[in-house]
This record gives structure tokens, C-alpha cells and sequence, in this order.
């Protein structure tokens, strides 16, 4: 999945630190970083002038983060940088966009314009650049079987070339609004998650489930903080006239409020 990673940048001494990281941890020698960075057009007419200049900037910053093998290129516009990110990433058949934010830093509408696997690090301050993010991985999931497919067998190319043990816990939230339907919400929640956990078994056998009840919203991103996860794993569908993802409420939630690194997976 990582065979061709889009990568914007600000050019900011953080996106280098990350483009190191990047580059570092999650590409092997066959395998290439797309780096990208945006001009704002409101600059206005020395907007030529500041696109030259970004580019040996980030020139600059790829020839001394990315390690020697590892193929780049480089792209600096002037535009809305969602269009420009996601125009390059359709133009160089990207695999997969690494977004790399501060904790608090809103990355839904990149998100969704993105309609191809993202991995998105969200660094605390001071930065700490995460151990083996495919330590303790959980997935988010609604039990659609399809989707839910589509979810596992991503994670499962992600997990194929890897020589340690993955921990994977499935987790599902089951929505308590109504009391008269709950009891047979979570039976029916627990049958389906127990299914996709016979399934993960085939090729992985160490996987456990989780349930929670309440408000998914507010519940979900407390459980996994609790499960101790290192990464984060979604699925989200994509639009069929337009390449973006469709997020719901609690779509949006645990991708704004999950601080661990999340793995988006678009499903059909």
C-alpha cells in the first residue's frame, strides 16, 4: 500500500523532521515519496516569485530527508491546495497520502478530498515520533460485510510484508438512543463482529473484538484510548461522481479527535 506516498508540505521545520520519518519508516527502496507543497494565489503578483522559491525549498528539504535509493519528486503550485493534492495524487497514481499535523489541527476537508488510503500523524508538542505503529492496531468498523471487508483485506496487504505479531481489535459502536431496540442491536452487533473476527483469524490470529454502547461519538474515541492503540484504522466510502470520502458524524470525530495515527481506508 505504500508503494507510491503522497506527501504535502508546508516547509516548515516540523514537515521536514516528518518527511524524514516518513521517508525513514515507511518506504522500502523500491517504493516513492511524492512530496507537495501549495501557494496560496492570494499572495497575488509575486506569486511566480514565491513558487520559484518554495521550490528549491523543498527541493532542499527532500535531497536532505530522504535517504539515498529512495526515488522523489517534487511539485510546488499556486491554488486551493486540496485541489492541487488531490490533482497530483490522481496525476502520480499515488498509493497512499501521509498527513503529518499538530495535535490540533483540523485535516477533515483534506480528508475528504483525498479519495485514496491516507495514514495521517498527528505529532504531540514537543513532537515524539512514534515506535511500531502496527503494534496495536484497531478498526473502527460499521459491520456493513462489504465495507468491513474492504477495511480488512486493506489492512491486511498493509500488515503482509511484516515479521512481527499484529495485535488487531475490531471495534464497533452500538448506539443507545433508543433503550427498547438496544438488547437486540447489540446481539445482532456482537454475531457480526464475532464473523469478521473468524475471518481476521485466518490470517491473523491474534485478534480480539470490543462493543460499545452509547453515544458513538463520545464512546469510541474514549475506547480507543483505553484499548492503548497505535494505530487507527477506518474505513470511509467515496462519492461515485467525484473522488472524495464520505464522512459522517462519528467519521468526523475519530478522525479529528483520535491523537494515534489513523489508517483511512476508502471502500465502495
Amino acid at each position: 500500500m505504500f508503494r507510491k506516498i503522497l506527501y504535502p508540505s508546508d516547509l516548515s521545520e516540523r514537515s521536514e523532521r516528518d518527511l524524514k520519518w516518513v521517508a525513514t519508516h515507511l518506504t522500502e527502496r523500491s517504493e516513492e515519496i511524492i512530496a507537495v507543497h501549495a501557494v496560496s494565489t492570494s499572495i497575488g503578483v509575486d506569486t511566480p516569485s514565491v513558487v520559484s522559491g518554495a521550490q528549491e525549498i523543498l527541493k532542499e528539504m527532500c535531497e536532505r530527508s530522504i535517504p539515498n535509493g529512495i526515488p522523489f519528486r517534487f511539485y510546488v503550485e499556486a491554488g486551493e491546495k486540496d485541489e492541487i493534492f488531490s490533482t497530483i495524487a490522481q496525476k502520480e497514481a499515488c498509493s497512499v497520502a501521509v498527513i503529518t499535523v499538530s495535535p490540533d489541527t483540523t485535516v477533515v476537508p483534506l480528508v475528504q478530498s483525498l479519495g485514496l488510503p491516507q495514514l495521517i500523524l498527528r505529532w504531540s508538542t514537543p513532537p515524539t515520533i512514534p515506535g511500531d505503529i502496527l503494534k496495536n492496531v484497531v478498526v473502527a468498523t460499521d459491520l456493513e460485510v462489504n465495507r468491513t471487508q474492504n477495511i480488512l483485506d486493506g489492512l491486511k496487504r498493509v500488515l503482509g510484508r511484516r515479521q512481527k505479531k499484529t495485535k488487531i481489535t475490531l471495534l464497533h459502536g452500538v448506539p443507545m438512543e433508543d433503550a427498547s431496540m438496544a438488547h437486540g442491536l447489540f446481539n445482532q452487533a456482537s454475531k457480526a463482529i464475532e464473523a469478521a473476527k473468524e475471518e481476521v483469524g485466518k490470517w491473523n490470529d491474534l485478534v480480539e473484538t470490543k462493543l460499545v454502547g452509547g453515544q458513538t461519538e463520545e464512546e469510541l474515541p474514549k475506547a480507543i484510548v483505553d484499548l492503548g492503540t497505535s494505530l487507527l484504522v477506518l474505513g470511509l466510502p467515496l462519492k461515485t461522481d467525484i473522488w472524495q470520502l464520505i464522512l459522517g458524524n462519528t467519521a468526523e470525530a475519530l478522525v479529528e479527535r483520535t491523537r494515534c495515527p489513523i489508517l483511512i481506508i476508502p471502500t465502495e
